[in-house]
């Protein structure tokens, strides 16, 4: 079935595998898929498997996400793919530090340790355009001073724990010193910052913030901003009132 899809779908670019990866699937992959760039895989992979991939997929691969291999495997795989350019992490981390993927442009982190990061920011502050950070939780703080190493960065995106209080002063600090900046998501239950705070971001091409609380006072403030660079998600839900005075924003 899967052969039969491959030869049908010549021009297939991205490929989900959520079941067992073998050496028979990787050669109809290779032989069919010519054209395939990103790969996610949801699986225990050995080192046999990733050499196996990297080998037969590798060159063109310029997205990886993979779950469940160490650091050996990762390595290994890395190794042979000379131009990626985004990777979603787990517990492999470390395989990014320890080589130089010279085209890496965008990381996705999954896991977080604050040794890996500064390591990570001293190798690829200069060629990194994207991070997004899956879970964010008071332990990660000090990753802001690393942040604003990364000269080039285009967009940064984060999630925090519900009930999680962020120091809305770094947030800012993010947006004055990344003059590269253009999209900032943050998304959060409860975030302890004034909708004042918000007009340092209009320089910016697009701010997402998605919350769960919003005071008619911070209106004042939201009517100052121009909505045609800012995007902002509502989780409450929003009076009457409110919805008219947007409705009748310029921009």
């Amino acid at each position: 079935m899967i052969e039969c899809l491959g030869k049908k779908l010549k021009f297939i670019k991205s490929l989900e595998i959520n079941f067992e990866i073998y050496e028979q699937l990787l050669d109809i992959i290779s032989q069919n898929c010519k054209n395939l760039s990103k790969i996610q895989i949801f699986g225990f992979l050995n080192e046999e498997i990733c050499e196996t991939l990297g080998q037969k997929c590798g060159q063109k691969l310029e997205f990886i996400d993979i779950h469940g291999i160490g650091k050996p495997e990762s390595v290994t795989l890395l190794k042979l793919t000379p131009n990626l350019k985004a990777i979603e992490i787990y517990d492999n981390f470390y395989a990014v530090i320890e080589l130089s993927l010279l085209k890496l442009e965008q990381i996705i982190i999954n896991d977080f340790c604050s040794e890996w990061f500064e390591k990570f920011a001293n190798l690829y502050n200069e060629q990194i355009k994207k991070i997004s950070f899956n879970e964010w939780s008071n332990d990660k703080n000090p990753v802001v001073s690393y942040l604003l190493t990364f000269e080039n960065l285009e967009s940064l995106s984060f999630t925090v724990r519900k009930n999680f209080y962020y120091n809305w002063n770094q947030i800012k600090s993010l947006a004055q010193n990344l003059k590269r900046l253009k999209l900032l998501k943050i998304f959060a239950f409860k975030v302890n910052f004034s909708f004042e705070s918000l007009t340092v971001f209009n320089y910016l091409g697009d701010f997402i913030l998605k919350f769960e609380e919003f005071e008619d006072q911070d209106m004042k403030f939201i009517e100052k901003l121009d909505l045609s660079k800012l995007d902002i998600n509502f989780y409450s839900f929003l009076k009457e009132e409110s919805l008219l005075k947007l409705s009748l924003m310029e921009n």
